[in-house]
């Protein structure tokens, strides 16, 4: 039963009265201390003036209180809730009170946090307010009933609770308060001891910190999704960071959950991905610079490109001189290298609109197997990116002398070159499959081509199905390395587009 904590002055009393046959009706009467604070002497009466609080009626089986502010002001004996006035509580147990000092017995079954007894003016304690401003936010509602055999729901004026919803809030209502309280508590005590004895005395007294409070982070978060609320980027980066700080326990506790995680991120990273990606690949967004932004942000990208595992060494490398950031003349967009073997590869990136094929037929005519030669953009991006491969097989030595911490190896360089979107007509892509299989030395992807690659590996995620690997289910002597490209920096990739990024 919760405490009122009222001062004896402010009580009042209840009269009990009998209108009919199994119904006790209960009215307030101020204190008089309360009704001359509140009234000004040439307004007073000598009899002290009431209000209807409660009604029993034992034929609907039901107990009615009707809240009322009993403290001087702007509300005084006033519904407490405003136009919320009535509290019905329907299907609970209770006999009719015998008198006025039985109503705390009768009342009994009432759930907590109401009051039982008469001098707080009936309702709930002020932790427990929130409650009923959420009831007082449905438009037009005058009536709350708390039901032990119906479930919540709204029909007019009237908002039904059921008692297992109402129970549930109030639990979490006193608990929140009462965590709030204690972590107040030990946050005074800290900063007490910290200002007045720590700053003067460290050796003798060293700083405090508040304990880590068991709960609070799940509640927090309960809060944030059951709200949808989005988290701002200072808090997005302090969960990832602790979700990395703390993968190995997680493998060692749960390692099927540490697996689904992994899951619902690669789903959530590819998501984020696959809608950059087809933005781009709309006018407004197919400046080169653009598509050099996402890939250098996301490098995984590059990894579906070439179909093995690679690491970033450069983005806009200067591949004909000394230094790989220095001035020089050939430049490529990305320098990259195989993880297993540090085996370098050029990739240069052009834009989605840029024509593959010429218009017009080199041979033949439509309908008669004509032949469109490679466009003047397409022959330039592979004569350049395989330029850019002789100059940096004759200058690795250099580079690498230059740049001692530098891993690269030049055994066989990989080139590709992402460019334009895959033809529609039969017979130019035909003319533009014979050409770029004809290269050994130079791979040519289409822009869509890549967003179907990155489209059919979400397809693979999603379709995985069944019982986990074997493996998650063994605890590792060790944790296996980091993947070369994990997913990227969640708290970044949510606030960055490369649509917003500067073409000029």
């Amino acid at each position: 039963m919760p405490r009122t904590n009222i001062e004896e002055r402010y009580i009042g009393e209840i009269e009990l009265t009998q209108p009919r046959e199994g119904v006790i009706e209960g009215r307030y009467r101020p204190s008089r201390f309360a009704y001359e604070v509140q009234t000004k002497p040439e307004y007073r009466e000598p009899e002290l003036p009431t209000r209807h609080v409660l009604t029993f009626d034992r034929e609907a089986n039901r107990i009615t209180m009707h809240p009322i502010t009993i403290y001087p002001g702007t509300y005084f004996l006033k519904s407490r809730y405003g136009r919320v006035d009535t509290i019905i509580f329907e299907g609970h147990c209770w006999t009719l009170p015998e008198d006025v000092a039985d109503l705390p017995r009768a009342l009994a079954d009432v759930p907590d946090p109401f009051y039982r007894s008469p001098e707080a003016g009936l309702g709930v304690p002020r932790v427990a307010d929130p409650i009923m401003k959420a009831i007082r936010e449905v438009k037009n509602a005058t009536t709350l009933v708390i039901s032990k055999h119906r479930q919540s729901s709204i029909e007019g004026p009237t908002v039904i609770i059921s008692a297992a919803d109402f129970s549930e809030a109030a639990t979490v209502m006193e608990r929140i308060s009462r965590r709030h309280q204690d972590r107040s508590l030990e946050e005074r005590m800290a900063f007490a001891h910290n200002i007045l004895l720590s700053r003067h005395f460290p050796k003798d007294y060293p700083e405090v910190r508040p304990p880590y409070t068991p709960g609070s982070i799940a509640d927090t978060l309960n809060v944030v999704v059951s709200s949808k609320v989005k988290l701002d980027r200072e808090d997005r980066e302090v969960l990832v960071n602790e979700v990395e700080k703390r993968v190995a326990d997680m493998a060692a506790a749960e390692p099927e959950r540490l697996f689904q995680l992994q899951k619902n991120i690669e789903l959530v990273t590819l998501d984020n991905l696959i809608s950059k990606v087809t933005r781009l690949l709309q006018p407004e967004g197919s400046a080169e610079t653009r598509w050099q932004a996402l890939f250098e942000l996301n490098p995984f990208i590059l990894t579906q490109i070439f179909g093995y595992p690679i690491v970033q060494v450069r983005s806009q490398a200067t591949v004909g001189a000394p230094l790989l950031d220095g001035a020089g003349a050939k430049i490529a967009d990305f320098v990259v290298r195989n993880q297993s073997t540090n085996n370098a590869a050029l990739v240069e990136i052009k834009r989605p609109d840029t024509p593959l094929l010429l218009k017009s037929a080199y041979r033949g005519e439509e309908g008669r197997n004509p032949i469109y030669p490679a466009s003047t953009a397409l022959t330039g991006a592979v004569l350049q990116v395989l330029d850019q491969s002789r100059a940096l097989k004759e200058r690795i030595a250099t580079i690498l002398y230059e740049n001692r911490s530098l891993t690269l190896e030049a055994y066989h360089i990989d080139c590709v070159v992402v460019a334009g979107r895959l033809p529609t007509e039969p017979d130019e892509i035909r003319s533009f499959e014979m050409y770029r299989n004809s290269f050994k030395d130079v791979r040519i992807i289409t822009f869509d081509e890549l967003l179907r690659k990155l489209e059919a590996l979400r397809e693979l995620l999603v379709d995985t199905g069944g019982d986990l690997p074997e493996q998650v289910n063994q605890r590792p002597a060790s944790l296996p390395k980091a993947r070369v490209f994990p997913p990227p920096d969640w708290a970044k990739m949510s606030d960055f587009d490369p649509l917003d990024f500067d073409a000029t």
